[in-house]
């Protein structure tokens, strides 16, 4: 294998999926400001994703581990040798170009305070600094010592804590964080450690766990550990362990969070984002694109990308898409929408062709409900004026909605020129303008008509499309 890796081909798959798009069309966004500032927090789906795979240049597809340097790089460790990226080479580093490797398998990379990688295999630690590869002195795996200095290390699937004379036997570590407390928790085979300047404490299912391997470890900024184990995720506030009953029986390889405080899960059931403000979780999986649904690992970088481990999958990247796609995944009720309009900053609301009125923001999507029943009715537009009413366009007359809910109909029956009415506008000296089906356009003073402009007034057709 050569040593420098060159991407030829780089998968890309926008994730919209046609049939379910509903279409926004922006020549009947009511002629009112512009709603880019309606950023709510992007779900999954509302993501870009990219692979790399050996057939695009990366020298292995399992990958055991990602972090990325302080430098900005992103480094990888394989059964193949160790992998930088640079966004567009992969340089790999093995036997065949690195002296001091004794075997290509590696299992995990880290960045010391002094800049130094400490890089893990099954029995060996290696180290690289200033661009240099050597074998550390260490003869086991040393653990991150807490803030009390105390020399626990894993040796021979054993973990000891020599300070307190402790060791425990046929145990796997798999993950180590330390909490704003000083305590330090070691997720293992065999449950759960904590260790603090009083000693060790060893937790296990008698402890309210339901499972005793534990994979992942989180401490977030409440100062909560959370814990990923085989069997559903857990959290500790340091006296007892609490089920998030959202991933009861779901298998968590790792979890994250990202600078928004929401959590990020690997699984064996695809990717998923939990929103902590809203409760909202949102899943990814071979339906929306993943190589796979089995995720090893997750890395958020410092844009804030998604980076994926997927198993056997190579690697893949979620970048925020420019468009945010809302469908039934996100709670619209109907496809077919006629129109749009700002409501409120940051809020806009959607006609759709059934008659339902669905308003978007603050990341949620909520149905508006109204006192005359529009099931059924073709929404042709919707419009918010200037004095904050709302007018709804359809073929069975114009109703407008006042700051009070109260509403009012504009038809035939009762005087209006037309009860066809297609689509509303507001003109600077606050005169509403309704164009029609059939009886061209009219301007309303307040709530009278004070002039229609019709084909017998010199308009081409008493057909106002837009």
């Amino acid at each position: 294998m050569n040593s420098v890796q060159k991407m030829s081909l780089k998968k890309s798959l926008l994730l919209i999926s046609i049939a379910g798009f509903y279409s926004l069309w922006f020549n009947v966004l009511c002629a009112q400001t512009s709603v880019e500032n309606l950023s709510p927090n992007s779900l999954i789906t509302q993501f870009n994703i990219e692979y790399w795979t050996t057939e695009d240049g990366l020298p292995a597809n399992d990958l055991t581990s990602i972090f990325q340097s302080s430098q900005g790089y992103l480094w990888m460790t394989s059964y193949q040798g160790i992998i930088r990226f640079d966004g567009s080479t992969f340089y790999v580093y093995n036997t065949e170009n690195t002296p001091a490797f004794s075997s290509n398998a590696f299992i995990s990379i880290s960045e010391e305070e002094d800049s130094t990688f400490k890089i893990d295999t099954d029995n060996e630690i290696y180290l690289y600094k200033n661009g240099l590869f050597s074998k550390s002195d260490e003869p086991y795996k040393i653990l991150a010592p807490d803030a009390f200095h105390n020399a626990h290390y894993f040796k021979d699937l054993s973990l000891h804590f020599p300070d307190f004379d402790t060791t425990f036997t046929n145990i796997v570590v798999n993950s180590v964080v330390e909490d704003g407390s000083n305590n330090l928790y070691i997720g293992t085979s065999s449950g759960l450690f904590q260790v603090s300047g009083k000693g060790t404490k060893h937790f296990t299912r008698q402890n309210g766990m339901e499972n005793d391997i534990v994979m992942t470890l989180l401490v977030d900024n409440n100062n909560i550990l959370w814990i990923g184990t085989q069997s559903g995720l857990y959290y500790f506030d340091g006296y007892r362990f609490q089920q998030d009953v959202d991933f009861k029986e779901i298998y968590i390889k790792d979890i994250v969070s990202d600078n928004d405080g929401n959590y990020w899960l690997a699984t064996t059931s695809g990717l998923f984002k939990k929103n902590i403000s809203t409760g909202v979780i949102d899943q990814f999986t071979v339906e929306n694109g993943l190589p796979v649904n089995h995720i090893k690992k997750i890395l958020i970088d410092f844009e804030n990308n998604i980076w994926l481990l997927p198993l056997h999958g190579g690697l893949t990247r979620l970048t925020k898409a420019k468009f945010t796609v809302y469908d039934d995944k996100t709670g619209m009720k109907a496809k077919i929408v006629n129109a749009v309009c700002e409501y409120d900053p940051n809020e806009i609301l959607v006609a759709f062709e059934n008659g339902i009125i669905q308003k978007i923001g603050n990341d949620k999507v909520d149905e508006i409900q109204i006192q005359s029943s529009l099931k059924g009715v073709r929404l042709r537009h919707i419009y918010y004026d200037s004095k904050k009413n709302l007018w709804l366009s359809t073929y069975n007359g114009l109703l407008k909605i006042n700051t009070s809910g109260e509403e009012k109909w504009f038809r035939t029956e009762n005087g209006y020129p037309s009860s066809l009415i297609r689509l509303v506008y507001e003109d600077k000296d606050n005169n509403i303008w309704v164009g029609t089906r059939d009886a061209g356009l009219i301007r309303m003073q307040g709530e009278k008509v004070s002039r229609i402009i019709d084909h017998t007034s010199g308009l081409g057709a008493n057909l106002i499309i837009s």
